[in-house]
Order: C-alpha cells, then sequence, then structure tokens
C-alpha cells in the first residue's frame, strides 16, 4: 500500500488545536469521499537542524489512482475544496512543506 508523507510547519500564529480540529474534518471527509484512502497518522515531531519540520501526515492509499481520486475531489466537490483550503492553504507553511509519495519493496 503506498503512503504519502508530507512534513510542514504550521503558519505563525496557527495553534495546534485549531489545526487538529480542522485535520480531523478534512481527513474524515475524505475517507468517506475517496475510494482506497486508508489510515492517517499525524505525528508532532521535536527535530534539530536549519530544515526541521514540526509535523508529519501519513496517509495511507490502495494504489496510486487513490490520489487521482484525492485530488479529483477537491477540484469537483466544494466541500472538500473549502476543507483543503481552510486546513492546507490556510494553516500550513506552504512554502517550506515537503511530500513524497512511498511504496514498501518487499524483499
Amino acid at each position: 500500500m503506498p503512503l504519502m508523507i508530507m512534513s510542514f510547519n504550521l503558519r505563525d500564529g496557527v495553534g495546534e488545536e485549531e489545526f487538529l480540529r480542522k485535520a480531523k474534518e478534512f481527513i474524515h471527509y475524505n475517507q468517506a469521499n475517496v475510494q482506497g484512502l486508508g489510515a492517517t497518522q499525524l505525528y508532532r515531531h521535536h527535530g534539530i537542524g536549519a530544515n526541521r519540520r514540526m509535523y508529519q501526515v501519513h496517509m495511507e492509499f490502495e494504489d496510486f489512482g487513490t490520489w487521482d481520486r484525492f485530488v479529483a475531489l477537491t477540484e469537483k466537490d466544494a466541500k472538500a475544496a473549502k476543507l483543503y483550503r481552510e486546513n492546507w492553504q490556510e494553516l500550513i507553511e506552504m512554502r517550506t512543506h515537503y511530500d513524497e509519495m512511498v511504496k514498501e519493496i518487499p524483499l
């Protein structure tokens, strides 16, 4: 099962409680409306170094087509678009975040 990992910081002035409240709504709405979207975990890091990221989200996908369905929902569904904008674009510092898609290769 592929995994999307997003590492990020919150924007200045955004509290963790506000982010958690909106993230839960965003994640639950997407899980209910995107076929193949699996479990999502949020981690808070206490990193060291010049480019540290405070938070990390891990989202499981059934396959890479799930990502396409996820993106299509935010483009077609007004509520999904609103939740994306309110949560990811307004609360997360998008200029310094990074995403990666990983898939385990069994040995």
